[in-house]
């Protein structure tokens, strides 16, 4: 592990490299602040830009968009109330009364601060544990891989928010992704469509699912604007330069950024969890155990340090089962998969065998994007603050602009055009009926796992399905997936109890 860090160490004496990692961390913060903008989207946005790069400038880039994505949405929902992004709701509760009281810049210098150090803290657990994670998922085989596969689709699925209709997205990607030849030279399911041949096309899907629906949506919402009249008199031009917490302030909260980390790692772990569930997670916990409970919501650090640590947590937690088994945490490492098929890598166990130097430039990527909070928060926030301001009437025809001249410099056709605007508007109706597209996207990706894994599985047995229930590993996975199909039923809650579905 010493080796593979220090050769990352030397990639990163690039400048170039540390660039597109600052870059990418400026990106993410811009679109998380700004409501309605995501950081998925704007991985979505960049990815077809990415083959002009090299794929360590590229990978470095996404991981920055990651972490800042979580990071630039306190600075709405500090400064305005308005959350950019789901994990900066639980930053409102006292962010935006301490901003109030004239402490907007010791709030932000704050929040700051606590992204850094949970963070890190998400990235040193990353790093020892996926190296570890890895060990065993080197042993796979076929046989493996299909249980492995099935139960990434059976856990996805399993935390929609109507599991039914996560089954269904999910086999319509899997039906898109096997398309055209299949393994043994057969065409299947292409319509006649000569550019199906070699199958369902992934970044104009994901591009079409992600980014063209904005434009759609956007349309047919038109006059709406992304800002809340009823917080303009909170200016953006009252914020000043944040202010870093002392260092006895920092003391006081130190068990605080330990539950954080830790709590925000753990539950990015979790398919489908996300920011929103860490932060309130670690909120609730930190009020319950404060000498001071009744300060919270009322400006109390503890409970903005709480949110903020755990809430940027996340990714190291959400990388783990990403880059060691292929199964996506969430949105964004769903589309951060297709990114690895896109560069010519493969996903789950064979990733840390035939390319640890990727594996541990990501691990530095995420430790270090943190560092590229302090100057971003520094000089800033301002100005992203203002940018957050910018009427959807200005930023839908930009979002236009680049998803079409992106699927275009794929391939210099118009067809991936046409293909990312089918999608776009299928993803329109599969959010008005309580679809998500998240499942859709694993499908796709997932496809050729499966079917590869299958068929080489039922060769290893003379054509017997034993195989998968005779092999430790495989049998394990299947059994979490029975698990998690019957569980809900079982767990009979009313509607509305969840915590945190998966949303399109």
């Amino acid at each position: 592990m010493i080796e593979g860090v220090a050769a990352a160490l030397l990639t990163f004496a690039n400048p170039w490299i540390l660039l597109m990692l600052a870059a990418g961390v400026f990106v993410g913060s811009v679109f998380s602040a700004i409501p309605g903008l995501t950081s998925t989207l704007a991985l979505a946005l960049v990815l077809p830009f990415t083959f002009a790069i090299e794929a360590t400038a590229a990978f470095v880039f996404m991981i920055g968009l990651f972490g800042g994505g979580l990071y630039g949405g306190m600075l709405t929902a500090i400064s305005l109330n308005i959350p950019g992004a789901p994990g900066s709701v639980a930053t409102t509760f006292d962010g935006y009364p301490l901003y109030k009281r004239g402490q907007g810049s010791k709030a932000i210098g704050l929040a700051t601060v606590c992204s850094v150090v949970g963070g890190m803290g998400s990235a040193i657990i990353l790093t020892l544990s996926a190296v570890q994670l890895a060990r065993i998922a080197l042993r796979f085989g076929p046989p493996e891989t299909f249980a492995l596969t099935v139960f990434g689709m059976v856990a996805v699925v399993s935390i929609c928010d109507d599991a039914v209709k996560g089954a269904l997205g999910g086999l319509f990607g899997i039906f898109l992704g096997i398309m055209g030849v299949d393994l043994f030279g057969t065409f299947r399911f292409n319509f006649g469509i000569r550019e199906l041949i070699s199958g369902t096309p992934l970044l104009p899907t994901v591009v079409g699912l992600f980014a063209m629906v904005r434009v759609f949506q956007s349309i047919i919402d038109r006059g709406q604007d992304v800002t809340e009249p009823a917080h303009q008199e909170n200016s953006p031009r009252s914020i000043q330069r944040m202010q870093l917490p002392t260092l006895e302030e920092m003391k006081k909260l130190t068990g605080t950024f330990i539950r954080g980390t830790l709590i925000g790692t753990f539950i990015g772990f979790l398919p489908g969890a996300g920011g929103n569930i860490a932060a309130f997670t670690a909120y609730n916990v930190e009020k319950r155990i404060s000498r001071t409970p009744h300060e919270f919501g009322h400006g109390s650090l503890q409970g903005l340090a709480s949110a903020e640590t755990a809430n940027n947590s996340v990714p190291g937690g959400a990388l783990i089962p990403t880059i060691t088994l292929g199964i996506p945490g969430d949105q964004f490492t769903a589309v951060l998969l297709g990114a690895f098929l896109i560069h010519g890598l493969p996903i789950g166990p064979l990733l840390f065998r035939d390319h640890q130097d990727v594996i541990y430039i990501i691990f530095l990527s995420t430790f270090l994007m943190n560092l590229f909070f302090i100057p971003i928060g520094f000089f800033g926030s301002k100005p992203i603050v203002r940018i957050a301001g910018t009427r959807k009437s200005l930023l839908i025809p930009i979002i236009a602009a680049f998803s079409l001249t992106g699927m275009y410099a794929i391939a210099t056709t118009v067809t991936n055009m046409a293909i990312g605007v089918f999608f776009g508007v299928l993803a329109l109706f599969m959010h008005r009926y309580g679809y998500s597209v998240a499942p859709v996207i694993l499908g796709l990706i997932l496809s050729t796992l499966i079917e590869d894994s299958l068929v080489q599985s039922l060769i290893m047995s003379g054509g017997s399905a034993i195989i998968f229930f005779t092999r430790p590993i495989s049998l394990l996975f299947i059994a979490l997936s029975i698990l998690f199909i019957i569980l809900p039923a079982l767990r009979k809650q009313p509607a509305g109890s969840g915590a945190g579905p998966l949303k399109g």
